[in-house]
């Protein structure tokens, strides 16, 4: 799914995809890069490149920036709830797809 899309608010196309190794973020066609696909590994990262498109004077769209921002909060309550259960689901065994 695209954080956002060319178009005449928009000079960045920022989607997920996966990879190898998981999530990456592409930005395609990018204008930082001479207009080849820029992979970002991390939420944090695509969070980092879309502000460096704003420095650099190109339309970025608030939702994608706002987006970014709450995926990267949801994921930080996630671990920490994960992290602060992990060991007593070491000992008994239980899943954690309920978190």
């Amino acid at each position: 799914m695209s954080y956002c899309r060319f178009s005449s608010k928009s000079d960045v196309y920022l989607y997920e995809g996966s990879g190898n190794y998981g999530s990456v973020w592409v930005c395609s066609d990018c204008f930082l890069y001479n207009h080849t696909e820029h992979l970002l590994l991390t939420r944090r990262d695509a969070l980092a490149h879309l502000k460096q498109h704003l420095r650099a004077g190109h339309r970025v769209p608030g939702m994608a920036l706002a987006r970014l921002r709450s995926e990267l909060v949801w994921e930080g309550r996630w671990r920490s709830r994960w992290r602060s259960h992990w060991p007593r689901f070491r000992r008994t065994g239980q899943s954690v797809a309920h978190l």
